[in-house]
């Protein structure tokens, strides 16, 4: 650390500078001004605090020493292993597998933040001009330098999905430039906390590495991004500190359904209750009943042709007797009920993907439009989630100005996609180049594709100059109803009645004398996109 001019060293100065702007919190009185504590009935004052003086608010109440446990979740019912256990569970594994693909194939791109009070068109054009786009947009298209976006993000949703302990690891040069981002098992991270129980900052140790379960090395919030989605405070200490997974949330209900595979398992793998059985007499002797089981055993074991068949048998019954042999056919168990619909609506509802595609078939219009809501309700928030993480990303390469944006609107059906750009072209909210430009077409660059224009039932009206259009028709419509009617044929003298001279009213007077003036509509004002 540099001397100041007398030769003293600024270390200690600075570091309590660092101390005081760390201070956040100012401690009030520790009595309540008014209170009589020898009134009746009265509240008396607050039990005096034991934290000592310059103690600061807590964000959890931990115990003493906590960053010296390795073991991450060690408090929790479920670890991170035990969590990638219950996400082997087929129905389990489909939906995240499909959460996956969807997130991973909806289209993207950077763009500049827009400015509070920025006009739209100023800030389209700074994104027009800005050559830092392409190299920002290059960088996440392989944000490890070889790895396409959508398979180097799908560990990074699987381990939020299922442990919610996402991680990312942040390789920079010498320099401090951002030369790559990597995805690391987040199961293997411990986080660590201050003093006031918060993930330190400013270069501190912010969270160690586990290898083995031994700690291997330390790193700061610049070097890892670490991105637990969902913090459900519990009666643990993990659960303030690690994410609550919808795989562990769905814990109870995949335990269900691995115990219901399980069953229909064993009806075809280790089933004791045959598909017929047969009473035989007492006195059967149990070597004979044994010979005709192996016998029926021999004859019919995987022989599926020869079950189908009709056969005779022998029976245990002795003729002269005048039984009948008493064959029970046994009735095959449920191997699936209403309980699955519910089980898979359960599940696809947990991880937000849509149930129609594994139910009964219904009504196509009905399961169209559940599984469109399903998707967009169920989707947006883990779709917010990566949102916010490609963005802490771009701020880890010192570019806050930017952010990421996805396109939900677009739609896989095309005649779907055609209808919603054709309203938007008719309605004149954008132009046909722009229109063609987002579906990856080339603009036509012609006047009349360059301008917003509304279609009517009369044909295309370009919003350009409708103010004075509509301005002649209205003058067009006064100047013809000012214009004289013809002059009726004069009438002789003798055939004129005659007229009673009436004296005209005032009113009459400033009715007739008064000239029509036509409409005239409001002063036009500038329209602004």
């Amino acid at each position: 650390m540099a001397p100041d001019a007398s030769g003293r060293p600024l270390g200690g100065i600075a570091r309590a500078f660092a101390a005081m702007r760390g201070r956040l919190y100012t401690p009030p009185p520790n009595t309540i001004s008014g209170l009589n504590p020898s009134g009746f009935p009265t509240a008396l004052q607050p039990v005096q605090p034991v934290g000592q003086p310059g103690s600061q608010p807590l964000g959890f109440s931990y115990y003493f020493g906590i960053n010296q446990q390795i073991t991450p979740r060690f408090d929790d019912v479920l670890s991170a292993a035990a969590l990638r256990e219950l996400a082997t569970y087929p129905l389990a594994r489909i939906l995240i597998e499909n959460v996956k693909d969807i997130l991973t194939t909806i289209p993207w791109k950077i763009q500049l933040r827009r400015v509070a009070g920025e006009p739209i068109a100023d800030w389209k054009r700074r994104n027009q001009s800005d050559k830092n786009i392409t190299a920002l947009t290059e960088l996440l298209s392989y944000p490890d330098g070889m790895t396409p976006w959508p398979d180097w993000w799908r560990p990074i949703l699987d381990d939020m999905l299922v442990c919610d302990a996402a991680s990312i690891l942040v390789q920079q040069t010498l320099s401090g430039k951002v030369a790559a981002f990597r995805w690391t098992d987040g199961a293997d991270i411990l986080r660590l906390i201050d003093d006031q129980g918060f993930t330190p900052i400013n270069g501190n140790p912010a969270y160690t590495q586990l290898w083995e379960g031994i700690p291997r090395l330390l790193l700061t919030t610049d070097q890892l991004i670490y991105r637990p989605s969902n913090i459900v405070a519990g009666n643990t200490y993990s659960s303030k500190l690690y994410g609550t997974s919808i795989t562990q949330q769905m814990a109870p209900e995949i335990r269900i359904g691995q115990e219901r595979l399980r069953y229909v398992l064993a009806f075809y793998t280790e089933g004791g209750v045959p598909g017929l059985a047969q009473v035989i007499p007492p006195g059967v002797s149990p070597d004979k009943i044994q010979e005709a089981q192996q016998w029926m055993n021999s004859e019919m074991s995987g022989q599926l042709a020869k079950r189908r068949g009709w056969r005779l048998v022998q029976g245990f019954v002795e003729p002269d007797s005048g039984g009948k042999d008493q064959i029970l056919e046994i009735k095959d168990p449920i191997l699936a009920d209403a309980f699955d619909d519910l089980h898979i609506k359960k599940m696809c509802f947990g991880y937000g993907v849509s149930a129609q595609r594994l139910m009964k078939q219904m009504n196509r219009a009905s399961a169209e439009a559940g599984q469109d809501a399903s998707e967009k309700e169920g989707i947006i928030p883990r779709l917010l989630w990566m949102k916010s993480t490609a963005d802490i990303m771009l701020r880890r390469t010192g570019n806050p100005q930017y952010e990421i944006i996805f396109d939900t609107d677009d739609e896989l059906d095309a005649v779907k996609q055609e209808t919603v750009d054709s309203n938007y072209v008719k309605s004149g909210l954008r132009t046909i180049d722009e229109q063609r430009e987002d579906r990856g077409l080339v603009p036509f660059n012609l006047p009349e594709t360059q301008q917003p224009i509304v279609i009517t039932a009369t044909g295309v009206q370009p919003l350009e100059g409708s103010f004075d259009r509509v301005q002649q028709a209205l003058d067009n419509d006064t100047t013809t109803a000012e214009k004289p009617a013809p002059a009726a044929p004069a009438a002789t003298a003798s055939a004129a009645a005659p007229q009673p001279k009436t004296k005209p009213s005032a009113a009459a007077g400033k009715a007739g004398g008064a000239k029509k003036k036509g409409r005239r509509l409001p002063p036009a004002q500038p329209i602004r996109y």
